[in-house]
């Protein structure tokens, strides 16, 4: 188990790490886009996509909380890693 987890974490944090910085300006420059287009059609679109990059810093919250590997079934006989049983940080916000 605890090797496991090693060749999880490793790899997870890389990508959080990566991740992390475009997600954070693509959430700043949603936040101006709204702003600026408060009484546009595009409006609807922005509340959208600003949901959708939630959900992304959701996921790098819970990959960086994972403590345990957890595995469910995928596609056939594949096994993913359960993101949302592996992380102590799924309960903490709520599961989706």
């Amino acid at each position: 188990q605890k090797e496991k987890l090693e060749g999880v974490l490793e790899p997870t944090g890389a990508v959080c790490h990566e991740m992390n910085q475009p997600l954070q300006a693509a959430s700043g420059y949603t936040e101006l886009l709204a702003t600026q287009l408060s009484d546009h059609q595009a409006g609807a679109y922005i509340e959208k996509v600003a949901a959708q990059l939630d959900r992304m810093r959701d996921i790098t919250d819970k990959l960086q909380g994972i403590t345990r590997v957890e595995v469910t079934e995928y596609a056939g006989d594949t096994k993913i890693i359960d993101i949302r049983k592996s992380s102590e940080r799924s309960n903490e916000k709520g599961s989706e």
